[in-house]
């Protein structure tokens, strides 16, 4: 999660110099990585949710 929030922060800062020099391409690549590991991040939170569910209701 930490890394997720550096790498936004650091495409967005570095988004008008990565544009001018036409590297349009990594900037929607880093866009799209941060999205998918909050995705990956919420989707493992949720599953631990429902493991941890399961496991004190059957015990």
């Amino acid at each position: 999660m930490s890394a997720s929030s550096s790498a936004a922060t650091a495409a967005h800062l570095f988004k008008s110099y990565w544009i001018e020099h036409g590297a349009q391409k990594f900037i929607e690549m880093a866009d799209a990585s941060v999205a998918m590991s909050f995705f990956a991040f919420i989707t493992f939170a949720l599953a631990s949710l429902v493991s941890g569910f399961i496991l004190f209701r059957f015990t």
